[in-house]
């Protein structure tokens, strides 16, 4: 007597299939293949950014200079000259000079085999590399390389996925090569502010009985009541050269068109008295229709931010405004982000040195809230080096 054998239902196969299906769905995202991928990609950028920076060393200790082609204070990318050596052109014909890189193919082929270049592919990717050859070849490597006046050197990963910061170096040494000045406003009391930078910049209360001392986004800050509770810093004078403005502010009530007060984290003046001294203002201006700008009220340039959120952005936030004399471009970062850029007309003159911050003169329309580590440099400084001192938001203490 045969006897019969059942097979599987098509439901019971459903069943299995569809199992399956979400078994397989729970593993792809526990082992997050994008993830993986990027991590890989970053291991090989911790590998090339050290193949280069051991390459430099060595040149330095066999020649007692570094190359004399890397003369750049500020993180600057690196030419893509692949395994030709001593070659003043990228592997894709094109000037590195002419494109603004850095060029190290005298490490070809004694320290380096060839210029290793970011995993992510070519330039085209790169948001730093100017427009005219990102569109159209592999010009930069994708890493950058600074020497501040120290001699420390740094090489950076600017493309480094996952939230993360891939350097070799004292990054933060070349960031603040150049620093004019630099406010941490620790004090806990009293109304002069210590220049952190040694140069002796110091930032004296305008109207002591307006600010105070508070715990702010690092150790002690300052703030602000009536919007005249800022400080005026005396001899520097920012005329016919590229300087960048920073500040950590957060706001006592948001404050949006232009009926209200207006709420400037930082001022520069030509004179000592409004209106002359409303030269260059970042901030929310009085006639600012609620965006927070970076401008030159002269006219040479204003760069136009986001809208101030009504009453409800009372957040910390890092505010930053650059200005490049060798290409007249002024941009206006928050929070690490680049929000607006234009191109000026001309550079910003002056015949006064005032600088105030946190207050416009004797005007008021000052910063209504609490502020903190205010710096000023003498050059633009970098996008990626915006975002290292923002930090994902914790930001950074500059050191000095």
């Amino acid at each position: 007597m045969q006897t019969k054998k059942s097979g599987f239902t098509l439901l019971e196969i459903l069943l299995v299939i569809g199992i399956i299906a979400v078994l397989a769905g729970i593993v792809i995202i526990a082992v997050n293949p994008s993830k993986q991928l990027a991590q890989v990609r970053n291991t090989q950028r911790k590998s090339d950014i050290k193949q280069i920076y051991n390459a430099i060393t060595q040149y330095y200790i066999d020649n007692s200079a570094y190359p004399a082609t890397l003369s750049t204070t500020a993180l600057t990318e690196i030419c893509n000259t692949g395994s030709v050596a001593s070659t003043s052109t990228s592997t894709s014909g094109v000037n590195c000079a002419t494109a603004g890189l850095t060029n190290l193919s005298t490490l070809v082929p004694t320290y380096l085999v060839s210029i290793p270049t970011d995993p992510t592919g070519s330039s085209s990717l790169l948001s730093f590399i100017p427009t005219a050859y990102a569109a159209t070849n592999a010009t930069g490597t994708g890493y950058k390389i600074a020497k501040n006046a120290s001699n420390q050197i740094v090489v950076q990963a600017p493309l480094a996925e996952i939230g993360t910061q891939v350097v070799v170096g004292d990054i933060m040494s070349t960031i603040i090569s150049g620093i004019t000045a630099s406010w941490h406003f620790n004090e806990a009391s009293g109304s002069t502010f210590t220049d952190s930078s040694g140069h002796g910049y110091t930032c004296n209360a305008t109207n002591p009985s307006q600010s105070s001392a508070v715990a702010a986004m690092f150790s002690n800050g300052r703030v602000t009541s009536n919007e005249s509770g800022g400080c005026l810093a005396t001899g520097i004078n920012l005329s016919n050269s590229s300087f960048t403005l920073s500040a950590w502010g957060k706001r006592s009530y948001a404050q949006q068109g232009s009926n209200v007060s207006g709420s400037n984290i930082f001022m520069a003046g030509k004179g000592t008295t409004a209106p002359t001294s409303e030269n260059i203002s970042m901030g929310n201006p009085v006639l600012g229709g609620g965006n927070f700008r970076f401008e030159s009220w002269s006219g040479d340039f204003a760069t136009v931010g986001p809208a101030i959120n009504g009453t409800t952005d009372t957040s910390w936030h890092y505010y930053v405004g650059t200005f490049d004399t060798s290409t007249k471009v002024a941009n206006l970062y928050i929070d690490g982000v680049l929000v607006s850029s234009v191109v000026g007309t001309v550079n910003f003159v002056t015949t006064g040195s005032n600088l105030w911050i946190a207050q416009l003169d004797g005007w008021g329309q000052g910063w209504n809230g609490t502020y903190d580590e205010a710096a000023v440099w003498g050059r633009a400084l970098t996008a990626s080096e915006v975002a290292y001192l923002y930090n994902g938001g914790t930001g950074r203490v500059l050191v000095p």
